[in-house]
């Protein structure tokens, strides 16, 4: 009976230290914060990586930039809208070749979609595909049906061999080359490219394009830039 007595009290006292160890792990846990679910990245809208799949037009832009940026930017983009004057900052004149030449289409883009200073978003208002409407109409401010015609040719006699018909850098002079010409056609390489960049290379030269900085007045070399932005957007009619 002793033995069988010793049994039992060592069963209960098991049973008692492993609910203490229980019940102590549990208070330990009950401290700890939890590590919150990571969030599923929403998905991205056509154009959320600053580039359009689909070709912009100028045309179209016109009515979009009318209807919702013409108040403050102006009817031509000159900055010089009706309330221009009321806004803390003065808009962007997108008539300014300085300011137009050393800017990218996808920071346009950036700026229409989640707004800059006193500029809202437009992100809910206007599909991807209007916004980048309105931004190639705002960069059609700052050239001509005349300059863009005058571009094509200069393009086709002096580029045409080596960046191609349709600025895919597929011409006939292309295939011997060890560094393959640039893609004009690509929105996603010329979104953030700027006419300024352009017209240093077109200039100067960049191996292996030559130097043109001589065999073209500096007209017709900004000429023939304002062509090539046409590869990735349709500019307004004449």
């Amino acid at each position: 009976m002793i033995a069988l007595s010793k049994v039992r009290t060592f069963k209960v006292s098991f049973l008692i230290l492993l609910s203490l160890a229980v019940l102590i792990g549990g208070a330990a846990g009950c401290g700890k914060k939890s590590k919150p679910a990571a969030k599923k990245p929403a998905p991205e809208e056509p154009g959320a990586k600053f580039f359009p799949t689909v070709k912009p037009s100028a045309a179209a832009g016109q009515l979009t930039y009318k209807n919702n940026c013409a108040a403050c930017h102006g009817e031509n983009g000159a900055g010089d809208g009706p309330t221009a004057s009321s806004l803390p900052e003065k808009p962007a004149n997108f008539t300014d070749l300085k300011f137009m030449r050393a800017e990218e289409p996808q920071e346009f883009f950036k700026n229409v979609t989640n707004g800059k200073e006193s500029m809202p978003k437009f992100k809910k208002k206007l599909t991807a595909g209007k916004r980048w409407d309105a931004v190639f109409f705002l960069w059609s401010r700052a050239t001509s049906p005349m300059e863009i015609a005058a571009g094509r040719n200069i393009y086709n006699k002096n580029c045409v061999a080596c960046h191609g018909k349709f600025g895919d850098g597929k011409g006939q002079a292309s295939a011997g080359l060890k560094t393959k010409p640039p893609k004009f056609n690509d929105p996603e390489f010329m979104m953030k490219e700027k006419s300024k960049d352009f017209y240093e290379v077109l200039t100067n030269g960049e191996k292996p394009m030559p130097a043109f900085k001589k065999k073209l007045t500096d007209e017709q070399r900004w000429s023939a830039i304002s062509y090539l932005w046409t590869f990735v957007y349709a500019p307004a009619p004449e």
